[in-house]
């Protein structure tokens, strides 16, 4: 492989002060085992790292090693400061950019980014690394279909991104030479403005939905779905 290839999720990077509770994170620990970690070990294709970012744990102690099979542990300063978020976002940016540089020493780096509370089919990476191509770079592929779950009922409903080159998901993967990190340090849904890109045919994936989404974005997917 002439690249390398990050999977990189935050696990309890907090913005709203729900992160912070006991509760809350143990369910959306409880989330991260059940879907996005399995899912990832299933793959078909495991030549990629799979890099997990943690902000303040809920006791501000350790993370508990139960958490850390199959996955790259990484502590990052993700408290968001909400008087001053541009230096918030300059520094969680500057750190996110040095731990993908600690993990990929290849010329090219693949960088997918993955909400912990999602989760991909098996054949993902497969699919993903294969339509990779060095003509162009930095350049972004997106997946083609997203299944949205909701978690209480176990419905799945179909929902296909919006195309290129607005709207990019946030189930984004860049290309990148050197590393910028691009996925996370610019809004996901903004990357198809900055470069050329395109989306992966069957490239399919999962969102879930539940009570423990505390952005107003995903209440009121979470809303709509229950609607429908």
């Amino acid at each position: 492989m002439k690249f390398q290839h990050l999977i990189i999720t935050r696990s309890n990077v907090f913005w709203q002060k729900e992160a912070l509770s006991e509760e809350w994170n143990r369910k959306r620990l409880d989330m991260f085992n059940r879907f996005l970690r399995p899912s990832l070990a299933k793959q078909t294709n495991k030549d990629f790292k799979f890099i997990s970012l943690w902000g303040r744990f809920y006791n501000g102690g350790e993370i508990p090693n139960e958490y850390k099979e199959f996955v790259e542990v990484e502590p990052i300063d993700a408290t968001e400061d909400k008087e001053n978020r541009r230096n918030w976002s300059i520094s969680f940016c500057s750190q996110i950019r040095e731990i993908a540089k600690k993990h990929s020493t290849a010329e090219f780096t693949l960088i997918s980014r993955i909400d912990s509370d999602d989760y991909v089919e098996p054949d993902y990476v497969e699919k993903l690394q294969k339509a990779v191509k060095f003509n162009e770079c930095p350049y972004y592929y997106d997946v083609d279909k997203i299944f949205c779950v909701r978690i209480k009922t176990g419905k799945i409903t179909e929902k296909t991104e919006h195309k290129k080159p607005r709207n990019t998901s946030s189930f984004i993967s860049v290309l990148e030479k050197p590393i910028i990190c691009y996925p996370y340090s610019f809004p996901h849904q903004d990357i198809g403005k900055k470069m050329n890109g395109r989306i992966i045919s069957n490239l399919n994936v999962h969102l879930t939905l539940h009570d423990l989404n505390t952005s107003a974005i995903m209440k009121h997917k979470k809303s709509h779905s229950t609607k429908r």
